[in-house]
């Protein structure tokens, strides 16, 4: 498959980007006007919501209270949904009460304009760190001497609500051998992880090289067989819940609840993105002429054979940091790019791309996946969920 450059259809330029209180207004989620009104998506009417679901507290290893926690996040953060995930290895006698304790906290941090909710982050050490989501019990890695002893916990009926993201893979390296048995996959449990941290305290470099070298560490477990997004993880432990840097992970909802963020979950419907200001979309066109979302799952039939047509738009609100390269990836492998021209007075701080790839349908396999990369300035990054093909 040889690179396709990526086309610019359409350059819309915010005018009023530069206003001296955009940033400010940005950041400050609650109110947003017209957000409920308005959609980055073409067809489904899907909005961003910022958020952080990796987080610790004096519970475990991290600092500060759970209710300090949720209070950072929701009143000084101003982010719109937020989970704390303290290590279930530090509550051995007492677990399930303690954990109970964090749900109830969670539950009485809810708000209309912010969404909260309970998990735990299973930590072994030897196989890797997992974060586990909306599970009504707690698990730890004690309790077991390997990976599937976890996984046939997950699969109990009571845990049949927990979703699961691979935490941080190739961050410690002395366990790069083992870590997640480099993804083996569970065909049973596909449904329900739905995610790995692309960005872990805003590095994201670290994330392209996979355990072999060869393609980045979602691209490695996606092509085993699992389905996974791209997840933003500020993994705090040092009571600056939301507010250390601007790494999210970004929820494409019609609405904010905590239904809604469930679903998108489930869905693969969202971004990771050190950059708190950046509304973000990535779409396929398909056969019936409708538009794919991020992390949605299309059948061969619902799959264009010859030409894949991909577009994405952004809209970055703070004005900070003009985009510098798009990339597109099939499989991991680089496939397209975009190289925005240096600024000089008009900035592209909000466009639409859209980017034709043929398709060598002999050099692919029957499933595969695509999805984008933004760059802008010297270290912010932008990375979306997958569509999934076949």
């Amino acid at each position: 498959m040889a690179p396709t450059e990526l086309l610019q259809a359409s350059v819309p330029i915010d005018p009023n980007c530069r206003a001296d209180g955009a940033a400010t207004a940005r950041h400050a989620n609650r109110p947003l006007p017209g957000r409920e009104a308005t959609s980055i998506t073409i067809g489904q009417r899907l909005r961003p919501y910022f958020g952080t679901l990796h987080s610790h507290t004096a519970e475990s290893d991290g600092r500060g209270t759970v209710n300090e926690a949720f209070e950072m996040a929701r009143e000084v953060a101003k982010l719109d949904f937020f989970a704390v995930t303290d290590h279930a290895e530090f509550w051995l006698l007492d677990k399930e009460a303690r954990y109970g304790q964090q749900k109830l906290k969670a539950d009485a941090w809810a708000r209309h304009d912010f969404v909260t909710l309970y998990g735990f982050e299973y930590s072994h050490p030897y196989y890797g760190h997992y974060t586990v989501l909306n599970a009504d019990h707690v698990h730890h890695a004690f309790e077991d001497y390997g990976i599937p002893d976890f996984y046939l916990w997950l699969k109990q009926p009571e845990q049949v609500q927990a979703l699961v993201m691979f935490a941080h893979p190739g961050f410690h390296d002395y366990r790069i051998g083992s870590e997640f048995d480099h993804f083996a996959l569970d065909a049973t449990l596909v449904d329900r992880f739905v995610g790995v941290e692309t960005i872990h305290w805003s590095e994201y470099l670290r994330y392209f090289r996979g355990y072999f070298g060869n393609s980045p560490y979602i691209d490695e477990a996606n092509q085993i067989g699992w389905r996974l997004g791209a997840v933003g993880s500020q993994d705090v432990h040092y009571a600056d819940w939301g507010t250390r840097d601007g790494t999210r992970i970004v929820a494409l909802m019609p609405k904010l609840s905590r239904q809604d963020l469930i679903d998108a979950l489930k869905a693969r419907h969202f971004y990771a993105t050190n950059n708190r200001d950046l509304y973000f979309a990535m779409q396929a066109l398909k056969v019936d002429g409708s538009w794919a979302t991020m992390g949605d799952q299309l059948s061969a039939a619902e799959s264009p054979q010859e030409t894949l047509t991909i577009k994405t738009r952004f809209y970055d609100a703070d004005c900070q940091e003009p985009p510098r390269r798009l990339e597109l990836l099939v499989n991991g492998r680089v496939v397209g790019v975009y190289e925005f021209p240096p600024p000089q007075g008009t900035l592209y701080y909000a466009a639409e791309l859209t980017a034709k790839v043929p398709l060598d349908r002999r050099q692919l396999p029957p499933r595969f996946s695509v999805y984008v990369r933004l760059y802008q300035g010297t270290e912010t990054y932008t990375q979306s969920s997958p569509i999934f093909f076949g």
